[in-house]
């Protein structure tokens, strides 16, 4: 499962669509179940891949770089 707890918490709306886009785009190369919390702009859009994440498993990145 790809998610992201901070998903549309940061920037406006143009920044939560890259968000969602590249979470997306992550969830199909790796065959995985896209999930997202609850977010404002979600009753705009159709399919909205909403649900409430219950796992014990998580990876909390301190630092990303890009090269």
């Amino acid at each position: 499962m790809i998610t992201s707890k901070n998903f549309g918490k940061f920037g406006r709306l143009g920044n939560s669509l890259f968000q969602w886009a590249s979470l997306s785009g992550i969830s199909k190369k790796y065959n995985r179940k896209l999930l997202l919390p609850d977010w404002n702009y979600k009753t705009y859009f159709n399919n909205f891949p909403e649900g409430v994440l219950e796992t014990k498993n998580s990876v909390i990145e301190n630092k990303f770089n890009f090269n």
